[in-house]
């Protein structure tokens, strides 16, 4: 025992496993996050008309903050979705990498490119003028 009372083996123990622990989190996330990208950056791209039918933002913050805030770091990272509806009535919310997020607004019609579940562009046609609709 050491002088605050703790067995040094145990305490030893307890931190090998808690280290074992973290490498496996850390492990499983990294694993995670780099089978999403293959995943999308390996799939066949695909040209779908679909019309838009909501957009999202996720807004990620981060801080490091150190004694009294100094040296504390600030980030913000902002990610976009664009939700199309196909013509077979499915639905899929798709991450903007395009940046088409403030060029497309809700009810567009176009031709969507989808690679994954990424959203790569959409090239919108004119809607055709409702015969039933007057302007007086």
């Amino acid at each position: 025992m050491n002088s605050f009372g703790f067995n040094d083996g145990m305490f030893q123990s307890s931190f090998s496993f808690m280290f074992v622990i973290f490498n496996i989190v850390f492990l499983g996330i990294l694993i995670a996050a780099i089978s999403y990208f293959v995943k999308n950056i390996t799939a066949q791209e695909e040209v779908l008309f679909a019309t838009v039918v909501d957009k999202r933002t996720h807004v990620k913050h981060s801080s490091n903050a150190h004694h009294d805030n100094i040296g504390a770091n600030h980030s913000t990272h902002t990610s976009y979705y664009i939700t199309l509806q196909f013509e077979d009535g499915q639905r899929n919310e798709l991450l903007d990498i395009k940046n088409l997020y403030g060029l497309l607004i809700v009810g567009d019609q176009g031709y969507a490119s989808i690679k994954g579940d990424w959203l790569k562009g959409f090239e919108r046609v004119p809607q055709a003028s409702n015969p039933t609709q007057h302007t007086y």
